[in-house]
Parts: structure tokens; sequence; C-alpha cells
């Protein structure tokens, strides 16, 4: 009996508590004010892809071991389930908090196991939540899981917190199961936002942006849930083509304007010699001439250049229109404009927002709205958001801008009334 309650209470591989000791040694012996540490191992799946099951057991029996150690009797260490695991820290070294994680993820980081030549090791994520009077470790654990999505969405190998407001308010990304619910309810679809011509003050075109209108009254951005969106794809769940098409074919079709869809150069990169059989797929049918295909850049290699610079070519020959998209700030810098031929440069709303405050700042929008126009492109301004930035746009040169102040980005139905159609 007492070995099979040993069994129970601890996690086979690594001596740690297991999930169910740990949640009712939470119930009975947790106070308000101590912190749950959830602990979450970057990409610890390609260590078992890689090197095997048996490296892979061994690096997390000694990160185990590590973390178990860098406790240093503080508090409760669990293993919650493969490569996760939770802390308890006591309320009486919560104040070391920040100390305590930074020194646990330079203790996973040093951890290691060798095969070979090679020594193999990760890193890690955390998240963490302040215990309440009252507060369960499943509620605990959620709100620290968003904290542990924050550190994720900043990078690896970092730790963030996240107040029980914020996490009441909404969660940090919804999950996989939620937004395959909101695609199979239609709740995500496309808004236009218009694009004028600052010579007329007529609409140019419209962008579509993906938005999701949830059940709760929330409409989120797809900063919130794209990633969720993209893992959610499996042969029951599709993108919400239906309606990217019904928004490019009032855009085009109906009003016989250009309508832009975003782009990321990885996927450009990847397509190889697969065609561009995806490109009717994303806009239906309406004319390629009426398409802009905004590039916006995520991580790729020096070497991916030459693949995205000959889709675009072919996209191009094809008819549809290329804009560089952010142009300005992380990679869309100039590199990109001499390794890409584009039609359209969209400057980022940071420019037209400091042209305002310095003599400085207006000569570089000016410069850079320049710079677009000698790489043979029209120029877009983003971010005009008062009469003045609108002022600053025409006087610089820019052909083209975008912004609330021109208007904001509204469904289909919104558009469609403002026009009579």
């Amino acid at each position: 009996m007492q070995q099979l309650e040993r069994q129970l209470r601890f996690d086979d591989l690594t001596g740690l508590l297991s999930r169910q000791a740990f949640y009712q040694d939470f119930e009975v012996g947790a106070a308000a004010g101590d912190v749950l540490i959830f602990i979450d191992l970057d990409d610890f799946k390609s260590v078992n892809d890689n090197y095997g099951f048996g490296i892979g057991d061994d690096l997390l029996t000694g990160i185990a071991r590590t973390i178990r150690c860098a406790v240093a009797g503080r508090g409760l260490v669990c293993r919650l389930a493969g490569d996760e695991f939770m802390v308890l820290l006591d309320r009486a070294h919560a104040a070391c908090v920040e100390v305590i994680c930074t020194d646990l993820l330079a203790a996973i980081r040093g951890c290691t196991s060798r095969v070979g030549d090679l020594e193999v090791s990760r890193g890690a994520l955390i998240g963490t939540c302040r215990v309440r009077q009252g507060m369960s470790a499943r509620d605990a654990l959620m709100i620290a899981n968003d904290g542990l999505r924050v550190a994720k969405a900043n990078g690896k190998n970092r730790a963030a917190q996240v107040s029980e407001r914020r996490h009441a308010s909404g969660p940090v990304r919804p999950s996989v199961e939620e937004v395959r619910l909101g695609l199979r309810r239609n709740e995500i679809g496309y808004h236009l936002q218009p694009i004028l011509d600052l010579a007329t003050g007529d609409v140019w075109g419209y962008e579509a942006l993906i938005r999701w209108h949830r059940a709760d009254g929330q409409v989120l951005g797809p900063a919130h849930f794209l990633e969720s969106m993209t893992a959610a794809y499996d042969a029951e769940t599709k993108p919400p083509l239906a309606q990217a098409h019904a928004a490019a074919a009032w855009a085009a079709n109906t009003q016989g304007k250009c309508v832009s869809f975003n782009i990321s150069t990885a996927f450009l990169a990847n397509l190889g010699a697969d065609g561009l059989d995806w490109v009717n797929t994303i806009i239906g049918d309406i004319p390629h001439g009426n398409v802009v295909f905004e590039l916006v850049d995520t991580i790729v290699t020096r070497d991916d250049d030459d693949a995205i610079a000959r889709t675009v070519r072919m996209l191009r020959d094809l008819g549809v229109q290329i804009a560089l998209d952010d142009f300005g700030v992380g990679q869309s810098t100039l590199s990109r404009l001499q390794t890409t031929c584009v039609d359209y440069v969209k400057i980022d709303k940071r420019f037209t927002a400091a042209a305002g405050r310095s003599r400085r700042d207006a000569a570089i929008l000016e410069r850079t709205i320049d710079l677009a126009h000698a790489a043979g492109a029209t120029c877009i301004v983003e971010g005009i958001e008062t009469p003045a930035q609108l002022q600053r746009a025409r006087k610089a040169g820019a052909g083209l801008g975008q912004g609330f102040h021109l208007g904001r980005p509204n469904p289909v139905s919104h558009w469609a009334a403002a026009q009579g159609t």
C-alpha cells in the first residue's frame, strides 16, 4: 500500500511531486501571497525527435534536479506533464520571485545532456501568478499560463507575470479550441479600411484586415489570435476564405477598387516551385489587377531573398501588385527595397506620428518618401489620424494615405450601406 501511495504521489521519472499530489498539497497548504511558477521548456520535442527518448529523459531528470536545487526548500516542486513543471513558492520568499525566476532560467539553460561530442540543452519560459485567498490550483495555473504566453510572445528564455485583472478581461491568446469554434460560427472575417488618393480625396482602394467578433462582444485583431488560428487548421477547420472572397469581391467587382491582403515573406520563401494556384484561393474571382499583396516581413534568411524576389516577379507577371508594408521598421528596410521590385511602399505610422514633433522628423518622413519614389514605387502613408498629419503627408509628396482620420476598418456591410450598394 505504501509503495502504491508513493507511486501516486511522485513522478516516476523525476521523483518530483505528481500533478495530483501537487494539487492536493496546494488545496491544503497554499496561502494568500504564495506564488505559483509555471515552467515550460523551449522546443523540448526536438530533443526526443533528434536524439531519442533516452536522451530526452536524461535531460528532463537533470532539469528536474536543477529546479529542485534552485528552489532549495522554499516551496513545492512538481512535474506537471511532459516538459512542464510547477513550483509553489512560499510567500516568505515571494518578494524574491523575479530573482528566483532569473536563477531558474539560467540554471535550466545550464543543464545539459551529452550526445557524443554534443551537449544538448534547452531554455525555458516561465509564467507566474500570485495566489489569493481561496484560489484553486487550476485557477492559479490558468493565470500563470497567460504569463507564460506573454513570455513566449516576447521571445525565448523569459519570464512574465499577468495580473488577475488582466486575465479576467480575457485570455492573452485564445486557445486553438476557441478559435475552431469561432471559425465554425463564422465569427472570424474581414474588415475593410479605405486607402485614399491624397490629391483628390477619393477612395483608391481598401486593405482587408482580419477580425474576430467574439460571442462575448470583443473584437480581436490578428495579433491576439492569428497564431492560434494557424494552429487550428486541419481537415475539418479551414481559414475564413469565404469571408475573404466576399470582401475582395465587394471592393474589386462592385466598387472597381484595389484590395490588399497581407502576405508574409516567410510564406513566399517557402513556396518553392509550387506555382501560384494559391492566389485565387485567397482572393476568389476578382481581376488580378485589382489585387495588392502587402509583404509583411517575418524571420527569413538571406538565402530566402532570391526565392521571395522570384515569387514577386511571378506575381507581378500575373498582374498582381506588390506593396512593402511597414517600411522603415523591423526588417522592412532599404535591403528589401533593393532586392524586391514593388509597386507601393507603405510608410510606417511611427514616421507619420513623429513628423509633427520636429523639423528633423518631418524631413525624415519627406526623405523616406523620396527614397520610395526613387525606387519607382508609389507611397502610402499609414497612421494618418489628424488633419495636421494629413496635411504633412500631402506636403511630403505622398500619393496615397491610410488611417483613422481617413476611415476606420469596418465590415463590408458598413461600407456597402455608406455607398448605397
